[in-house]
């Protein structure tokens, strides 16, 4: 992105239509904890250069989403903001995010988040808490 700030960290998801028909992607969001400390959190997307919510894909075709750690230098940033907001309920939440992408026709789709991931979530609520 020509005369912005550099942004070298993303949280990425990478979704592929493994089906044989069409599949629209109309949200993606996070599920994070265990019973009545579970929350729900829907991501907010569309950062320039990147897909957005709806996305269309036909069999075999991938999107990317991205998510910048840093957009603005401040507390309202992802990588702070985020893991303060899974935390709310339960410290122990970070340790069970889960990605969850949902779709037109009304399935959802889990995955739990990759451990590098937790990593910089958790070194970012030790750093900001």
């Amino acid at each position: 992105m020509s005369g912005s700030k550099k942004q070298s960290d993303f949280c990425q998801i990478r979704i592929v239509n493994a089906g044989i028909r069409p599949v629209n992607i109309t949200n993606i969001g996070w599920e994070a904890g265990l019973f009545k400390n579970k929350i729900y959190i829907i991501q907010m997307l569309g950062f320039p250069g990147f897909d957005n919510v709806p996305k269309k894909l036909q069999e075999g075709e991938e999107a990317t989403f991205m998510i910048p750690f840093n957009l603005n230098g401040n507390g309202d940033d992802w990588i702070i903001r985020f893991p303060q907001t899974v935390t709310e309920k339960s410290p122990k939440s970070i340790n069970r995010i889960k990605a969850v992408v949902f779709t037109s026709i009304g399935h959802s789709f889990k995955v739990k988040v990759e451990k590098n991931l937790i990593k910089k979530l958790k070194e970012s609520l030790k750093a900001n808490h």
